[in-house]
Protein backbone atom coordinates (compact mmCIF):
# COMPACT_ATOMS: atom_id res chain seq x y z
CA UNK A 1 0.00 0.00 0.00
CA UNK A 2 2.62 2.30 1.20
CA UNK A 3 4.52 1.28 -2.62
CA UNK A 4 1.44 2.30 -4.54
CA UNK A 5 1.14 5.68 -2.23
CA UNK A 6 4.55 6.63 -3.13
CA UNK A 7 4.67 5.83 -6.75
CA UNK A 8 0.85 7.70 -7.16
CA UNK A 9 3.47 10.74 -5.24
CA UNK A 10 5.82 10.79 -7.89
CA UNK A 11 2.95 10.40 -10.85
CA UNK A 12 1.73 13.27 -9.82
CA UNK A 13 4.93 15.27 -8.98
CA UNK A 14 5.86 14.26 -13.14
CA UNK A 15 2.28 15.43 -14.25
CA UNK A 16 2.69 18.81 -12.46
CA UNK A 17 6.67 19.39 -13.79
CA UNK A 18 5.69 18.58 -17.60
CA UNK A 19 2.34 21.24 -17.10
CA UNK A 20 4.06 23.59 -15.86
CA UNK A 21 7.51 23.68 -17.63
CA UNK A 22 6.47 21.87 -20.88
CA UNK A 23 3.29 23.18 -21.31
CA UNK A 24 2.94 25.95 -18.99
CA UNK A 25 3.64 29.93 -20.19
CA UNK A 26 7.24 30.81 -19.07
CA UNK A 27 6.29 34.50 -18.42
CA UNK A 28 4.41 34.72 -15.32
CA UNK A 29 1.70 37.11 -14.31
CA UNK A 30 2.43 39.82 -11.94
CA UNK A 31 -0.28 38.00 -9.09
CA UNK A 32 2.08 34.85 -8.85
CA UNK A 33 5.35 37.38 -8.91
CA UNK A 34 6.20 40.68 -8.20
CA UNK A 35 9.75 42.80 -8.26
CA UNK A 36 9.86 45.80 -6.30
CA UNK A 37 13.59 47.06 -7.01
CA UNK A 38 13.62 50.56 -5.18
CA UNK A 39 14.41 49.69 -1.44
CA UNK A 40 11.40 49.39 1.15
CA UNK A 41 11.74 51.84 3.92
CA UNK A 42 13.36 50.76 7.59
CA UNK A 43 9.43 50.27 8.62
CA UNK A 44 8.92 47.90 5.88
CA UNK A 45 12.20 46.14 6.58
CA UNK A 46 11.12 45.83 10.65
CA UNK A 47 7.80 45.31 9.99
CA UNK A 48 6.65 41.72 12.07
CA UNK A 49 3.29 41.00 10.00
CA UNK A 50 3.70 37.81 7.95
CA UNK A 51 6.79 37.10 9.70
CA UNK A 52 6.01 33.35 9.05
CA UNK A 53 6.62 34.19 4.81
CA UNK A 54 9.38 37.00 5.16
CA UNK A 55 12.75 35.68 4.36
CA UNK A 56 16.02 37.64 4.06
CA UNK A 57 17.96 36.24 1.99
CA UNK A 58 22.20 36.92 1.57
CA UNK A 59 25.27 35.43 0.08
CA UNK A 60 28.78 36.31 1.33
CA UNK A 61 32.15 35.57 -0.52
CA UNK A 62 35.89 35.77 1.96
CA UNK A 63 39.09 36.28 0.32
CA UNK A 64 39.74 33.33 0.30
CA UNK A 65 37.19 31.70 -2.00
CA UNK A 66 34.72 30.65 0.45
CA UNK A 67 31.17 30.85 0.12
CA UNK A 68 28.22 31.16 2.27
CA UNK A 69 24.32 31.53 1.89
CA UNK A 70 21.53 32.46 4.72
CA UNK A 71 17.89 32.58 4.90
CA UNK A 72 16.68 34.38 8.18
CA UNK A 73 12.85 34.47 8.45
CA UNK A 74 12.75 35.82 12.37
CA UNK A 75 14.74 34.75 15.81
CA UNK A 76 13.60 31.22 16.33
CA UNK A 77 11.77 30.71 13.23
CA UNK A 78 12.10 26.48 11.95
CA UNK A 79 13.13 27.49 8.04
CA UNK A 80 16.17 29.91 9.33
CA UNK A 81 19.53 28.36 7.96
CA UNK A 82 23.34 29.78 6.67
CA UNK A 83 25.49 27.00 5.37
CA UNK A 84 28.48 26.79 3.04
CA UNK A 85 28.24 25.43 -0.63
CA UNK A 86 30.74 25.31 -3.08
CA UNK A 87 30.74 27.38 -6.50
CA UNK A 88 32.08 24.64 -8.75
CA UNK A 89 32.55 24.84 -11.82
CA UNK A 90 31.87 28.78 -11.13
CA UNK A 91 34.23 31.17 -9.91
CA UNK A 92 33.53 32.53 -6.44
CA UNK A 93 31.53 35.54 -6.70
CA UNK A 94 29.35 37.83 -4.95
CA UNK A 95 26.11 38.24 -7.22
CA UNK A 96 26.53 34.12 -7.21
CA UNK A 97 26.56 33.70 -3.89
CA UNK A 98 23.42 35.98 -3.58
CA UNK A 99 21.53 33.75 -6.17
CA UNK A 100 22.83 30.61 -4.34
CA UNK A 101 20.66 32.13 -1.19
CA UNK A 102 17.71 32.76 -3.46
CA UNK A 103 17.45 29.25 -4.68
CA UNK A 104 17.89 27.80 -1.55
CA UNK A 105 14.55 30.08 0.21
CA UNK A 106 12.91 28.99 -2.66
CA UNK A 107 13.68 25.10 -2.56
CA UNK A 108 12.76 25.15 1.04
CA UNK A 109 9.54 27.46 1.57
CA UNK A 110 6.14 25.47 1.02
CA UNK A 111 5.27 26.21 -2.67
CA UNK A 112 1.68 26.42 -1.68
CA UNK A 113 2.79 29.39 1.05
CA UNK A 114 3.42 32.87 0.56
CA UNK A 115 6.87 34.32 0.15
CA UNK A 116 7.94 37.55 0.25
CA UNK A 117 11.95 37.59 -0.25
CA UNK A 118 13.99 40.74 0.90
CA UNK A 119 17.57 40.63 -0.84
CA UNK A 120 20.07 43.74 -1.26
CA UNK A 121 21.32 42.03 -3.91
CA UNK A 122 19.88 44.54 -7.29
CA UNK A 123 21.73 41.78 -9.82
CA UNK A 124 19.46 39.01 -8.21
CA UNK A 125 16.33 41.01 -8.40
CA UNK A 126 16.73 41.66 -11.89
CA UNK A 127 17.70 37.81 -13.01
CA UNK A 128 14.05 37.39 -10.76
CA UNK A 129 12.52 40.29 -12.74
CA UNK A 130 13.36 38.32 -16.03
CA UNK A 131 10.33 35.85 -15.78
CA UNK A 132 8.10 39.25 -16.02
CA UNK A 133 9.65 40.32 -19.04
CA UNK A 134 10.02 37.26 -21.05
CA UNK A 135 7.77 37.09 -23.88
CA UNK A 136 8.21 32.89 -24.73
CA UNK A 137 11.17 30.59 -24.54
CA UNK A 138 13.87 30.72 -21.61
CA UNK A 139 13.90 33.55 -19.91
CA UNK A 140 16.97 32.13 -18.13
CA UNK A 141 18.97 32.02 -21.50
CA UNK A 142 19.43 35.52 -20.65
CA UNK A 143 21.16 35.31 -17.51
CA UNK A 144 25.11 35.87 -16.92
CA UNK A 145 26.92 32.21 -18.95
CA UNK A 146 28.82 31.64 -15.36
CA UNK A 147 26.26 30.64 -13.38
CA UNK A 148 22.88 29.99 -15.93
CA UNK A 149 22.48 26.62 -14.64
CA UNK A 150 21.39 28.07 -11.19
CA UNK A 151 18.66 30.81 -12.56
CA UNK A 152 17.20 28.03 -14.47
CA UNK A 153 16.46 26.12 -11.76
CA UNK A 154 15.03 29.26 -9.65
CA UNK A 155 12.91 30.31 -12.74
CA UNK A 156 11.85 26.85 -12.79
CA UNK A 157 11.30 26.84 -8.75
CA UNK A 158 8.96 30.43 -9.29
CA UNK A 159 7.17 28.58 -12.19
CA UNK A 160 6.46 25.36 -9.87
CA UNK A 161 5.18 27.56 -6.81
CA UNK A 162 1.19 27.81 -6.67
CA UNK A 163 1.10 30.23 -4.56
CA UNK A 164 2.23 34.07 -5.36
CA UNK A 165 6.03 35.35 -4.66
CA UNK A 166 7.24 38.67 -4.00
CA UNK A 167 10.63 40.40 -3.92
CA UNK A 168 11.69 42.94 -1.85
CA UNK A 169 14.72 45.63 -2.30
CA UNK A 170 16.44 46.46 1.38
CA UNK A 171 19.15 48.55 1.56
CA UNK A 172 22.54 47.04 2.49
CA UNK A 173 23.95 48.23 6.07
CA UNK A 174 21.96 50.66 6.36
CA UNK A 175 20.75 49.25 10.37
CA UNK A 176 17.47 46.74 8.92
CA UNK A 177 18.45 43.97 11.60
CA UNK A 178 17.13 41.20 9.48
CA UNK A 179 19.13 42.19 6.79
CA UNK A 180 22.22 42.30 8.94
CA UNK A 181 21.36 39.27 11.00
CA UNK A 182 21.32 37.12 7.15
CA UNK A 183 24.38 38.77 6.44
CA UNK A 184 26.16 38.05 9.34
CA UNK A 185 24.68 34.05 9.44
CA UNK A 186 26.36 33.98 6.03
CA UNK A 187 29.76 35.51 6.47
CA UNK A 188 29.83 32.95 9.38
CA UNK A 189 28.72 29.95 7.25
CA UNK A 190 31.65 30.97 4.70
CA UNK A 191 34.20 30.98 7.24
CA UNK A 192 33.50 27.68 9.32
CA UNK A 193 34.32 24.59 7.61
CA UNK A 194 32.06 22.58 10.03
CA UNK A 195 28.93 23.98 8.72
CA UNK A 196 26.79 21.69 6.35
CA UNK A 197 27.99 22.15 2.76
CA UNK A 198 23.99 23.09 0.52
CA UNK A 199 23.50 21.62 -2.73
CA UNK A 200 23.20 24.58 -4.81
CA UNK A 201 22.75 23.62 -8.48
CA UNK A 202 25.68 26.05 -9.57
CA UNK A 203 26.93 23.64 -12.83
CA UNK A 204 23.62 21.43 -12.64
CA UNK A 205 22.53 19.85 -16.47
CA UNK A 206 19.16 20.10 -17.18
CA UNK A 207 18.37 16.30 -16.66
CA UNK A 208 19.94 17.09 -12.82
CA UNK A 209 17.66 20.09 -12.70
CA UNK A 210 14.94 18.07 -12.82
CA UNK A 211 15.57 15.75 -10.77
CA UNK A 212 16.11 18.39 -7.97
CA UNK A 213 12.69 20.21 -9.01
CA UNK A 214 11.01 16.07 -8.67
CA UNK A 215 12.60 15.98 -5.33
CA UNK A 216 10.93 19.91 -4.60
CA UNK A 217 8.10 18.39 -5.33
CA UNK A 218 7.39 15.12 -3.44
CA UNK A 219 8.93 17.07 -0.18
CA UNK A 220 5.93 19.06 -0.24
CA UNK A 221 2.55 19.06 1.99
CA UNK A 222 -0.18 18.23 1.42
CA UNK A 223 -1.86 21.27 1.86
CA UNK A 224 0.37 22.31 -1.20
CA UNK A 225 -1.72 21.08 -3.63
CA UNK A 226 -1.44 17.31 -2.34
CA UNK A 227 1.60 16.68 -4.84
CA UNK A 228 3.53 14.79 -1.76
CA UNK A 229 3.45 13.58 1.80
CA UNK A 230 3.76 15.62 5.08
CA UNK A 231 7.07 14.37 5.74
CA UNK A 232 10.37 15.29 3.95
CA UNK A 233 12.18 12.65 1.58
CA UNK A 234 14.91 10.45 3.67
CA UNK A 235 18.03 12.07 3.23
CA UNK A 236 17.09 16.08 3.49
CA UNK A 237 18.77 16.58 6.15
CA UNK A 238 18.39 20.60 5.94
CA UNK A 239 14.85 20.26 5.32
CA UNK A 240 13.46 17.50 7.48
CA UNK A 241 13.95 19.58 10.65
CA UNK A 242 12.09 22.70 9.50
CA UNK A 243 9.34 20.95 7.36
CA UNK A 244 8.31 19.28 10.44
CA UNK A 245 8.41 22.23 12.72
CA UNK A 246 6.79 24.03 10.39
CA UNK A 247 3.60 21.68 9.94
CA UNK A 248 2.59 22.30 13.64
CA UNK A 249 2.57 25.88 13.63
CA UNK A 250 -0.81 26.93 14.72
CA UNK A 251 -2.66 30.27 15.69
CA UNK A 252 -1.45 31.89 18.41
CA UNK A 253 -3.07 34.99 20.56
CA UNK A 254 -1.11 37.89 19.61
CA UNK A 255 -0.96 39.45 23.42
CA UNK A 256 -2.65 38.05 27.03
CA UNK A 257 -5.21 40.53 26.99
CA UNK A 258 -8.55 38.88 27.82
CA UNK A 259 -10.63 42.07 27.39
CA UNK A 260 -14.01 42.21 25.02
CA UNK A 261 -13.08 44.14 22.72
CA UNK A 262 -15.32 45.91 19.77
CA UNK A 263 -13.91 43.52 17.10
CA UNK A 264 -14.54 39.53 17.68
CA UNK A 265 -14.21 36.98 15.88
CA UNK A 266 -16.46 33.43 15.55
CA UNK A 267 -16.46 30.48 14.57
CA UNK A 268 -19.34 27.58 15.10
CA UNK A 269 -19.25 23.48 15.02
CA UNK A 270 -22.35 21.73 13.70
CA UNK A 271 -24.03 18.41 14.22
CA UNK A 272 -26.59 17.25 11.41
CA UNK A 273 -30.39 16.24 13.01
CA UNK A 274 -33.18 14.60 10.23
CA UNK A 275 -32.99 12.28 7.63
CA UNK A 276 -29.13 11.60 6.67
CA UNK A 277 -28.21 14.19 9.10
CA UNK A 278 -28.38 16.57 6.47
CA UNK A 279 -29.95 19.59 8.69
CA UNK A 280 -27.16 21.15 10.70
CA UNK A 281 -27.86 22.33 14.27
CA UNK A 282 -25.40 24.42 16.70
CA UNK A 283 -23.02 22.23 18.48
CA UNK A 284 -20.72 24.48 20.15
CA UNK A 285 -19.43 28.15 19.63
CA UNK A 286 -16.24 29.73 20.19
CA UNK A 287 -15.60 33.77 20.17
CA UNK A 288 -12.16 35.45 20.84
CA UNK A 289 -11.26 38.88 20.79
CA UNK A 290 -9.05 41.68 19.02
CA UNK A 291 -6.09 39.87 20.35
CA UNK A 292 -7.27 36.09 19.86
CA UNK A 293 -8.05 35.03 23.36
CA UNK A 294 -11.09 33.21 23.74
CA UNK A 295 -14.50 35.26 25.77
CA UNK A 296 -16.69 32.34 25.20
CA UNK A 297 -17.08 29.11 24.49
CA UNK A 298 -19.97 26.29 25.28
CA UNK A 299 -21.40 23.27 23.51
CA UNK A 300 -25.20 23.67 22.80
CA UNK A 301 -27.34 20.54 22.77
CA UNK A 302 -30.15 20.61 20.24
CA UNK A 303 -33.71 19.85 20.55
CA UNK A 304 -34.04 17.35 17.97
CA UNK A 305 -32.12 14.00 17.76
CA UNK A 306 -28.42 13.76 17.01
CA UNK A 307 -28.20 12.00 13.79
CA UNK A 308 -24.83 12.56 12.91
CA UNK A 309 -22.26 14.24 15.05
CA UNK A 310 -19.81 14.62 11.91
CA UNK A 311 -16.93 13.65 14.11
CA UNK A 312 -14.71 13.44 11.78
CA UNK A 313 -14.66 17.19 10.82
CA UNK A 314 -16.58 18.67 14.31
CA UNK A 315 -14.77 16.73 16.94
CA UNK A 316 -18.12 16.51 18.41
CA UNK A 317 -19.56 13.36 20.32
CA UNK A 318 -22.63 12.79 22.47
CA UNK A 319 -20.83 12.72 25.10
CA UNK A 320 -20.13 15.78 24.60
CA UNK A 321 -23.32 17.25 24.30
CA UNK A 322 -24.72 15.18 27.30
CA UNK A 323 -24.54 17.60 29.98
CA UNK A 324 -24.41 20.85 27.59
CA UNK A 325 -26.82 23.72 27.73
CA UNK A 326 -29.60 24.04 25.00
CA UNK A 327 -29.39 25.66 22.16
CA UNK A 328 -32.12 28.66 22.56
CA UNK A 329 -29.97 29.22 25.67
CA UNK A 330 -26.50 29.88 23.80
CA UNK A 331 -28.04 31.75 21.45
CA UNK A 332 -29.24 34.41 23.53
CA UNK A 333 -25.69 34.13 25.46
CA UNK A 334 -24.42 34.94 21.94
CA UNK A 335 -27.00 37.59 20.60
CA UNK A 336 -26.15 39.03 23.93
CA UNK A 337 -22.39 39.14 23.58
CA UNK A 338 -22.48 40.20 19.75
CA UNK A 339 -24.71 43.50 20.51
CA UNK A 340 -22.71 46.15 19.11
CA UNK A 341 -19.88 44.48 17.83
CA UNK A 342 -18.17 43.81 14.18
CA UNK A 343 -17.74 40.10 14.16
CA UNK A 344 -15.15 38.49 11.54
CA UNK A 345 -14.97 34.84 10.61
CA UNK A 346 -15.05 32.30 7.50
CA UNK A 347 -18.69 31.48 6.07
CA UNK A 348 -20.32 33.51 8.85
CA UNK A 349 -24.09 33.24 7.06
CA UNK A 350 -23.98 29.49 8.18
CA UNK A 351 -22.83 30.17 11.02
CA UNK A 352 -25.72 33.07 11.54
CA UNK A 353 -27.86 30.55 10.28
CA UNK A 354 -27.58 28.00 13.02
CA UNK A 355 -27.43 30.77 15.80
CA UNK A 356 -30.54 32.63 14.82
CA UNK A 357 -29.11 35.71 14.41
CA UNK A 358 -28.01 37.60 11.22
CA UNK A 359 -25.96 40.95 11.83
CA UNK A 360 -25.92 43.77 9.82
CA UNK A 361 -23.70 43.26 6.65
CA UNK A 362 -21.64 46.51 7.69
CA UNK A 363 -20.70 44.86 10.95
CA UNK A 364 -19.42 41.43 9.03
CA UNK A 365 -15.67 41.06 8.19
CA UNK A 366 -16.10 37.82 6.01
CA UNK A 367 -12.77 35.98 5.08
CA UNK A 368 -14.43 33.42 2.73
CA UNK A 369 -16.18 36.35 0.48
CA UNK A 370 -14.85 39.57 0.80
CA UNK A 371 -11.58 39.52 -0.91
CA UNK A 372 -11.31 38.58 -3.84
CA UNK A 373 -7.98 38.00 -3.27
CA UNK A 374 -8.92 35.52 -1.00
CA UNK A 375 -11.21 33.61 -3.30
CA UNK A 376 -10.88 31.42 -6.48
CA UNK A 377 -10.70 32.85 -9.35
CA UNK A 378 -14.32 31.70 -10.28
CA UNK A 379 -14.96 33.98 -7.03
CA UNK A 380 -16.27 31.18 -4.91
CA UNK A 381 -14.63 30.43 -1.45
CA UNK A 382 -11.75 28.73 -0.72
CA UNK A 383 -11.33 26.71 2.67
CA UNK A 384 -9.91 28.44 5.45
CA UNK A 385 -7.29 26.07 6.66
CA UNK A 386 -5.89 26.81 2.88
CA UNK A 387 -5.86 30.59 3.29
CA UNK A 388 -4.47 29.68 7.03
CA UNK A 389 -1.41 27.82 5.37
CA UNK A 390 -0.83 30.51 2.17
CA UNK A 391 -1.46 33.57 3.64
CA UNK A 392 -0.39 33.32 6.87
CA UNK A 393 2.00 29.89 6.97
CA UNK A 394 0.08 28.21 9.80
CA UNK A 395 -1.93 24.99 9.81
CA UNK A 396 -5.18 24.52 11.34
CA UNK A 397 -7.79 21.68 11.56
CA UNK A 398 -5.35 18.93 11.27
CA UNK A 399 -7.92 16.11 12.39
CA UNK A 400 -11.16 17.40 14.05
CA UNK A 401 -11.55 21.73 13.64
CA UNK A 402 -11.56 23.56 16.58
CA UNK A 403 -13.70 26.47 16.85
CA UNK A 404 -11.42 28.74 18.90
CA UNK A 405 -8.54 28.14 16.41
CA UNK A 406 -10.80 28.60 13.65
CA UNK A 407 -11.71 31.92 14.69
CA UNK A 408 -8.08 33.01 15.36
CA UNK A 409 -7.51 31.94 11.79
CA UNK A 410 -10.03 34.02 10.23
CA UNK A 411 -9.22 37.01 12.60
CA UNK A 412 -5.32 36.93 11.48
CA UNK A 413 -5.96 36.65 7.92
CA UNK A 414 -8.60 39.66 8.63
CA UNK A 415 -5.43 41.64 10.53
CA UNK A 416 -2.97 41.27 7.62
CA UNK A 417 -5.87 42.85 5.19
CA UNK A 418 -7.66 44.87 7.14
CA UNK A 419 -7.27 47.86 5.45
CA UNK A 420 -8.47 46.09 2.30
CA UNK A 421 -11.72 44.61 4.07
CA UNK A 422 -12.55 48.29 5.49
CA UNK A 423 -12.29 49.61 2.27
CA UNK A 424 -14.63 46.98 1.01
CA UNK A 425 -17.06 47.36 3.76
CA UNK A 426 -16.62 51.29 2.79
CA UNK A 427 -17.78 50.46 -1.23
CA UNK A 428 -20.60 48.27 -0.02
CA UNK A 429 -22.28 50.80 2.29
CA UNK A 430 -21.58 53.21 -0.74
CA UNK A 431 -23.17 51.01 -2.90
CA UNK A 432 -26.46 50.43 -0.63
CA UNK A 433 -25.95 54.67 -0.07
CA UNK A 434 -26.37 55.02 -3.86
CA UNK A 435 -29.40 52.65 -3.64
CA UNK A 436 -31.31 54.41 -1.20
CA UNK A 437 -30.92 57.83 -2.82
CA UNK A 438 -32.24 56.36 -5.97
CA UNK A 439 -34.98 54.61 -3.64
CA UNK A 440 -35.88 57.80 -2.31
CA UNK A 441 -35.68 59.56 -5.49
CA UNK A 442 -38.54 58.02 -6.86
CA UNK A 443 -40.59 58.03 -4.08
CA UNK A 444 -40.33 61.73 -4.23
CA UNK A 445 -41.11 61.55 -7.98
CA UNK A 446 -44.20 59.78 -7.93
CA UNK A 447 -45.23 61.70 -4.71
CA UNK A 448 -44.79 64.87 -6.85
CA UNK A 449 -46.93 63.35 -10.31
CA UNK A 450 -49.40 62.35 -8.08
CA UNK A 451 -50.10 65.97 -6.51
CA UNK A 452 -49.90 67.50 -10.15
CA UNK A 453 -53.86 67.77 -11.17
CA UNK A 454 -53.31 68.07 -14.74
CA UNK A 455 -51.53 64.17 -15.03
CA UNK A 456 -54.63 63.05 -12.97
CA UNK A 457 -57.77 64.61 -13.09
CA UNK A 458 -61.37 63.43 -11.25
CA UNK A 459 -63.23 63.52 -14.39
CA UNK A 460 -64.51 60.94 -16.03
CA UNK A 461 -62.70 59.35 -18.80
CA UNK A 462 -64.16 60.43 -22.31
CA UNK A 463 -65.36 57.79 -24.21
CA UNK A 464 -64.50 56.21 -27.49
CA UNK A 465 -64.70 57.73 -30.70
CA UNK A 466 -67.18 56.62 -33.31
CA UNK A 467 -65.50 54.39 -35.56
CA UNK A 468 -68.38 53.73 -37.68
CA UNK A 469 -69.46 49.94 -36.44
CA UNK A 470 -72.30 49.23 -35.08
CA UNK A 471 -71.87 47.28 -32.00
CA UNK A 472 -73.71 43.92 -32.26
CA UNK A 473 -74.45 41.62 -29.37
CA UNK A 474 -74.90 37.83 -30.28
CA UNK A 475 -76.41 35.49 -27.94
CA UNK A 476 -74.76 32.08 -27.67
CA UNK A 477 -77.97 29.90 -29.38
CA UNK A 478 -77.99 32.25 -32.32
CA UNK A 479 -74.09 32.29 -32.46
CA UNK A 480 -74.65 27.95 -33.14
CA UNK A 481 -77.83 28.30 -35.38
CA UNK A 482 -76.03 31.00 -37.78
CA UNK A 483 -72.70 28.47 -37.91
CA UNK A 484 -74.89 25.67 -38.99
Amino acid sequence: MATLSALAAVARALATLISELLLGNSRLEPSRLSVRPRAVSHAQAHSTRCGELRAFVDGSVLADGRMGLAVFYARGHPSNFHGGFDAAPAAPDANLAELAAVFWALAHHPRGQQLLVFSDSAHALRSVQMLLTDSGGASWAGADARWRPLVRAIHWLLRLRSAPTSFFKVAAHRGAKPNETADALAQAAAAASARPRCAVPVGASRLATLWLLLRFLLRQHRCDGGVGGDEPPRGDAAAAPAAAARAGRRPQPLDDSVEPTELVALDCEMVGVGIGGLESRLASVAIVNASGNLLYFSYARPQERVTDYRTRWSGITAELLKDAPSVKAVQAEVRELLKGRTVVGHGLEHDFHVLGNHLPRDRVRDTAHDLPLLCRPSGKPRRLRHLAWEFLGLTIQGGSHDPAEDARASLLLYLRYREKFEQAAARRQQRRDEREEKRAAKVVAVAAVHDDGSEYDDAEPAEPAETGLKKRTISMGTLFSELL
